[in-house]
């Protein structure tokens, strides 16, 4: 027993002085491999990460003329010649659109055009056949279809079919016939834009369609060998009946579309519903098989698990409705368990899903652990493997009890296990995000993997406000209920602080968890150690000074009527409580004042959605209070996607304060 007790002492003396930072690099080189090997539910064959464009053919060299700037997003043609790259300068998201051309050499592509004016932010649309390329843009209230005939450009204008914001084109239909949705006041609204046969030159119209709460997504398959629509939508507020408030996937059939009146529920019958919808796609059968089309779904039903589930599509072909609308025939079998991963398990869950030929193919990975792309055959079919399995940390999934009983959950990391880090008092870095429905701690992170191979302990808080187990979840902690949200992290920090009550505890938040993060220090001090607050929009009493300040009101105040102020005024604004927490701080005698964490703020220098002053603001209110407290400016940062170099900086300095180094 001593013998083990002094094999596990020297190791942990190993893990001890490894160079966190030498590790940050050693994973930030090898995500950059993986992210060569590209994967999506969507067939994309091109991805950004870390400030370089990732081609399955490797990384895309980038064109001098474009130096100073950052690409955003990227979006390539199926026959790898054409990409399509936003692009911004300095690390903004204010964006252009540049039309590049390969030769598939592996040398510098040829910018062929750049496109006027701002490009949208995400995909451009891409339609391309073997002698033209098209793409959509959104321009000033207008949509156009783009078009590239040898080195002729061509624009053609979109009459408005709708007004609002977030028109998007999602797929094609055929020849000159396209998928548009467009936001109204009652939903999401699914058009058809056509050629028109009338216009002798090839003229594009706009036919309006029915109205479908929260359309997220849409794909077009055959069910049974009849052209359909699959919807994926998640609930409304408003919407009632089946899946409320959940993900939920649903057939329509090709005729529908072309009906102007509201979809609502009458007419479409879920085929699956729940929270957590990561991925979906259509497994094709026999062409002559009835039923034979099968439905693949990819679901997280809670943290730290994954399912991949296999439904039949049945037939969209019924009588009419009584309305003269057609219907839908619903799923009747049960959906089928192909495959069932848990992190505490097999470290890794499944992330998305895809069908190559006869293969289903998964993508599968962690926090912890970089993606890797395998048949879901090499799986053992959902069989259980035993913990631990290949290098890496152990995963697991625990939970802590908030002020109201709710249980909220939080993922965990450790090199050699939760057990083996309480004893040795290992450090524990809390990271935090919580809003805007937003999945949290799914995705490779180099910045967890360092920390955990240095010997800290990496966990997630899934709190409310957050998308991890569905858009009810996210109600529950968004707008006058966004207190929930702090007081679920103040849970999972009282949690944590008594399995490691002799280890340093950092909370890390950046934007929305930014504001989180410090809302916890101001109201429970005494529980952390350090606190990180990055790129967050910290006085909610001006959040309209904020570029996308409207946003920011929904999600963190929600409707404020005259003399009812949100509760989120006094019991999440970080400065409001800061200042509260001062005060009672001076009053209070030398026995009873509290000790303050360490704080290390950082302000992105180009960041297009925070107005940066109000953290400049808070950090002057600390340090004129004693609080140990450091702001940092990151050059040539944006909110959103960044340099490699950016990005490094970044995690490297959060890594080092986590660790207790101030000047790193």
């Amino acid at each position: 027993m001593a013998a083990e007790h002094a094999a596990e002492h020297a190791a942990e003396q190993d893990v001890a002085e490894m160079d966190v930072i030498e590790l940050l690099a050693q994973w930030e080189r090898s995500s950059a491999h993986a992210f060569q090997q590209p994967f999506s539910s969507g067939g994309a064959k091109a991805r950004v990460h870390r400030g370089a464009v990732h081609l399955p053919d490797g990384v895309l060299p980038w064109p001098e003329s474009l130096a100073e700037e950052v690409p955003q997003s990227v979006t390539t043609t199926r026959d790898g010649r054409w990409c399509l790259v936003t692009a911004s300068t300095g690390g903004s998201e204010l964006s252009r659109l540049h039309i590049l051309r390969r030769n598939l050499s592996g040398s510098t592509p040829e910018v062929v055009w750049t496109v006027p004016g701002r490009g949208s932010r995400g995909r451009p649309a891409v339609l391309d056949s073997s002698d033209r390329l098209g793409l959509w843009i959104a321009g000033e209230g207008q949509w156009r279809l783009i078009t590239l005939e040898g080195e002729e450009v061509c624009w053609e204008p979109v009459p408005a079919i709708s007004e609002g914001p977030g028109v998007q084109l999602l797929s094609a239909r055929g020849p000159r016939r396209w998928w548009v949705v467009a936001s109204t006041s009652a939903g999401v609204r699914l058009d058809a834009v056509v050629a028109d046969p009338a216009d002798a030159g090839g003229g594009l119209r706009g036919v309006p369609g029915p109205v479908f709460p929260g359309l997220r997504s849409v794909l077009e398959v055959r069910a049974a060998g009849d052209p359909a629509l699959l919807l994926h939508q998640r609930g409304d507020e408003h919407q009632t009946g089946q899946g409320a408030q959940d993900d939920w996937l649903s057939l329509l059939p090709i005729d529908g579309v072309e009906s102007s009146r509201s979809v609502f529920g009458s007419l479409l019958q879920p085929l699956w519903q729940g929270p957590g919808l990561r991925s979906y796609t259509v497994r094709p059968g026999a062409p002559k098989g009835l039923r034979s089309d099968r439905l693949l779904i990819l679901c997280a039903p809670r943290p730290g698990e994954s399912e991949l589930l296999q439904i039949p599509l049945m037939s969209t072909n019924r009588p009419a409705l009584d309305d003269g609308s057609a219907s839908v025939t619903p799923s009747e079998p049960q959906p089928e368990v192909l495959v069932r991963r848990r992190s505490s398990q097999h470290g890794e869950v499944l992330r998305s899903v895809r069908v190559q030929g006869d293969q289903i193919l998964v993508s599968c990975g962690s926090q912890v652990r970089p993606e890797r792309v395998t048949r879901m055959a090499d799986l053992g079919g959902g069989v259980p493997q035993a913990k631990g399995v290949g290098p890496g940390p152990v995963s697991g999934v625990a939970y802590a009890t908030s002020d109201d009983g709710v249980e909220v959950p939080y993922t965990w990391h450790a090199l050699e296990g939760i057990e083996a880090a309480r004893r040795r008092r290992a450090p524990v870095m809390l990271t935090v995000y919580g809003g805007f429905g937003v999945e949290l701690g799914e995705g490779f992170d180099p910045s967890a993997r360092a920390w955990c191979d240095s010997g800290g302990v990496h966990v997630t808080a899934h709190v409310r406000g957050g998308g991890e187990l569905g858009t009810t979840w996210h109600r529950a902690g968004a707008g006058r209920r966004k207190h929930r949200a702090v007081e679920d992290l103040i849970a999972v920090a009282s949690r944590l602080r008594a399995d490691f009550p002799a280890g340093r505890l950092t909370v890390v938040g950046a934007s929305m968890g930014g504001v989180l993060a410090a809302a916890a220090a101001a109201r429970s001090p005494g529980l952390f150690n350090g606190a990180v607050v990055s790129a967050a929009p910290v006085d909610l009493s001006r959040l309209e000074q904020n570029p996308l300040g409207h946003r920011w009101r929904q999600e963190l105040l929600g409707e404020e009527g005259p003399g009812v102020p949100s509760p989120s005024r006094h019991l999440v604004c970080p400065t409001a409580l800061w200042r509260s927490r001062f005060e009672s701080h001076v009053a209070a005698s030398a026995v009873d004042r509290v000790l303050f964490p360490q704080v290390l703020a950082i302000v992105q220098e180009n960041d297009s959605r925070v107005e940066s002053a109000h953290l400049r603001e808070l950090i002057s209110l600390m340090q004129d209070h004693g609080v140990e407290s450091e702001l940092r400016v990151n050059p040539g940062a944006g909110h959103g996607r960044n340099t490699a170099e950016a990005v490094h900086r970044y995690a490297a300095w959060i890594l080092g304060f986590c660790r207790g180094e101030q000047g790193s």
